[in-house]
């Protein structure tokens, strides 16, 4: 099994060259399983919703307002987009939302990456993840397309 994350600024494949990528992992008898970004697509959706957000150290301060947009974009649009684009490709994929398929589990984040403390609002570090459900995708030959 190899885990492979597909950046928001890499979801420009207009050629299907990562479906492409993938059917070959497949193919090589390599089981895939893929965690995507989305970044781009919150920052036009909070644009979008006359949302600001606050940037420290690197990461966006999210308020419950903007977990909402978050969660709507990364689990509710980008994942599915992902998905959909592998199956156009006849990939055998599966959108699944780590929050709501309880894959990840997290605590806040509450320090920079230099140590300085900060409040990031719902930013999270993963602290485990339960593979029960990746797992079964996997063994049942589909290719999980996770949301963070």
């Amino acid at each position: 099994m190899i885990v492979i994350k597909f950046g928001g600024h890499a979801m420009s494949d207009e050629h299907g060259s990562f479906a492409k990528a993938i059917s070959e992992a497949i193919a090589s008898g390599v089981s895939p399983v893929v965690v995507h970004g989305g970044g781009p697509q919150i920052g036009q959706a909070l644009k979008a919703a006359g949302i600001s957000s606050e940037f420290v150290g690197g990461f966006r301060v999210t308020t419950p307002e903007i977990f909402d947009v978050v969660e709507r974009v990364l689990a509710g649009e980008v994942g599915p987009a992902v998905a959909d684009s592998l199956v156009a490709h006849g990939v055998n994929a599966v959108a699944l939302s780590g929050r709501t398929a309880g894959t990840l589990v997290a605590q806040p984040l509450t320090s920079l990456v230099d140590g300085t403390a900060a409040d990031l609002g719902l930013v999270g570090v993963v602290t485990s993840v339960n593979t029960d459900a990746i797992l079964e995708m996997v063994t049942s030959k589909r290719v999980p397309v996770i949301s963070p």
